[in-house]
This record gives structure tokens, C-alpha cells and sequence, in this order.
């Protein structure tokens, strides 16, 4: 198990946002770590004091940060009493930093947590296509990276995102209510970097970083191309899941193999819900040919709502 010094996460305690780190200077917290191009740009937040993290992060990342062509930035968040705040904090000075990269024009970044690896369906290219999306589509503030490994699918299906009847299916999925994804990986919209380092915006209102935001999380990359790391890979030191039931949750919900089957559920689910469990019962209560009839008439359906 890897011992290391706090890096807060998103719902783990209230928020009083405070003057930091909105004065902060940025040139002393933010690195270039990598220069591939012009291409999508990368901020990853983490804190001096935890080394194991960020090597961790940088035994995977720089092969992305090629593929897409961007910068890598480093961003060194400071470590703060309350876990919640210093992650809120964290964040802000990510959107600062993003800011500063576009220079007052639009654009598009990956905001990543420290504690975030590859899924096991992880695809570079997959980052790049949701980044050109979110750019034409700026209203959708941003797109979830990773998820939160519960089956939200299956009481909310999830359809494709403007996605044309002849076409079979796309990577980037709406869901019909926001609910908490987390927030270790994120692809960001400027317009909504602007709201968040906006110290008087009132985005954070009493409530966590990613509480404050599932709102607005609506729309999600699948297959999912991140993951956060399982509890014995990245300790958490503070908050509710800092309990043996919470450690064991962490641990068996972000396996791998589960978190990428729940994933599945998710976006699949909904085919089940609707459309499966209705034909099941209909089976059971009325003769052939009328249950074929209703297959169809739902697939139809399900297929011109966005169903995939």
C-alpha cells in the first residue's frame, strides 16, 4: 500500500473557498513539463509533498501527451487542512493555469487528478475526438473522462450525442440527468474554466468540487478512457471514505475489470430497462405474435432516441 501525504479529492468534505488560490502567482505553481505541439493540452494537479503520485501519473502519461500533441503541465497545489477546499483550490488553479495557456481565446484541455490511470479500455484517440467535440459544442461546458463506478444507466439512459439514425454509434454519450461522475478526469471548455476560477462566481456553495459540478454532468466519453486508482494504490488519508468499509469500497469498485463492466452497464443499460424487461413481461402475458411486434416498435423507438 502506498503511504503518501494527502492529495485532496472531489466530495470528501465542505467547501469556504478563500483568497487562495485566487491571488496566486502562477508562475510559481505551474510547470512545463512536456512540449509535443499545439494539440490538446494537459493539466495534471498534484502536490510537491507527494512524489509517488506523480510518478505514477508519469509512468503512463507522457505516451498520451505525444499522441495528442499538447503540452503537459504540472500544476503544485498546496496542502490544505480541509481535503474538500484544497481540492476545490486545486482545480481552480488548474482552470487559471488553462486560462493563461489560451491567452484569452477559446480552447479545450484535459484536467487531470493525481490519482487517475488508464482504463483498461483506454484510447488516446477517443481524448482528441471529445476534445473536437466539446470545441463545436461549447454550451456542454465539459465531458467526464471517467466515471463514477456505479450503474447510473440503468434508471438513466444514456444516448448518443447528435448522432445521425444510419449511424451505429459514437464515444461521446448525454445523459438525461447530471449525477456525480467524480472528477479525476475532465474534458474542459474554457468558457466554463472562466466560471470556475471565477472567485466570485458562486459555483462553490457549500458543497465538494464535484457535488458543485454533477449539475452539469451531462455528457460522458465511453468506453471510459480513465480510472481512478484503486484505494491500495492511492491512499486516502481524509473524508468518508477514510473507513475500512470505505477503503474496501474503493478497492473492489475500482478494479479494473468492474469499473470497466460498469462502464458497459452504463451506456448499454438502457437497452435492458426499456426495452429488454418490457418484452420479457409482455412475453409472459400475451401470445405470439404480438410480443415480436412490440421488439420491434420498441427498437425503433429506442434507436430514434439515441439508444446505441
Amino acid at each position: 500500500m502506498i503511504e503518501e501525504p494527502h492529495v485532496a479529492e472531489a466530495g470528501q468534505s465542505q467547501i469556504a473557498m478563500g483568497g487562495y488560490p485566487y491571488g496566486q502567482d502562477l508562475a510559481s505553481v505551474t510547470d512545463v513539463v512536456m512540449d509535443s505541439g499545439s494539440g490538446l493540452p494537459i493539466f495534471v494537479g498534484t502536490l510537491p509533498e507527494a512524489p509517488t503520485r506523480w510518478a505514477q501519473v508519469m509512468e503512463w502519461l507522457p505516451p498520451l501527451v505525444r499522441q495528442v500533441g499538447g503540452k503537459l503541465y504540472r500544476v503544485n497545489c498546496t496542502r490544505e487542512t480541509d481535503g474538500a477546499k484544497g481540492c476545490a483550490d486545486c482545480h481552480v488553479l488548474v482552470a487559471r493555469a488553462a486560462l493563461k495557456h489560451f491567452n484569452g481565446q477559446p480552447g479545450v484541455y484535459l484536467d487531470l487528478e493525481d490519482n487517475v490511470k488508464p482504463s483498461l479500455r483506454f484510447d488516446a484517440a477517443l481524448v482528441a475526438q471529445a476534445a473536437t467535440r466539446l470545441a463545436a459544442q461549447p454550451e456542454w461546458r465539459f465531458i467526464s473522462a471517467s466515471r463514477f463506478p456505479i450503474p447510473y444507466g440503468l434508471i438513466d439512459p444514456h444516448t448518443c450525442a447528435d448522432t445521425p439514425l444510419y449511424e451505429y454509434g459514437g464515444n461521446v454519450y448525454r445523459k438525461l440527468f447530471g449525477a456525480n461522475e467524480l472528477t479525476q478526469a475532465v474534458v474542459m471548455h474554457t468558457a466554463f474554466a472562466t466560471r470556475i476560477a471565477d472567485a466570485h462566481s458562486g459555483l462553490f456553495v457549500g458543497e465538494p468540487y464535484d457535488e458543485s459540478l454533477k449539475r452539469f454532468m451531462l455528457y460522458v466519453i465511453y468506453p471510459s478512457p480513465f480510472q481512478r486508482h484503486t484505494a491500495s494504490e492511492t491512499k486516502t488519508m481524509v473524508g468518508d471514505f477514510n473507513t475500512p468499509i470505505g477503503v474496501w469500497l474503493r478497492d473492489v469498485f475500482f478494479t479494473p475489470w468492474l469499473y470497466t463492466f460498469i462502464d458497459f452497464l452504463d451506456v448499454r443499460g438502457g437497452w435492458l430497462v426499456f426495452l429488454g424487461v418490457p418484452i420479457i413481461v409482455i412475453m409472459c402475458i400475451v401470445p405470439q405474435p404480438v410480443p415480436l411486434f412490440c421488439f420491434v416498435a420498441g427498437f425503433i423507438i429506442c434507436w430514434a432516441l439515441g439508444f446505441r
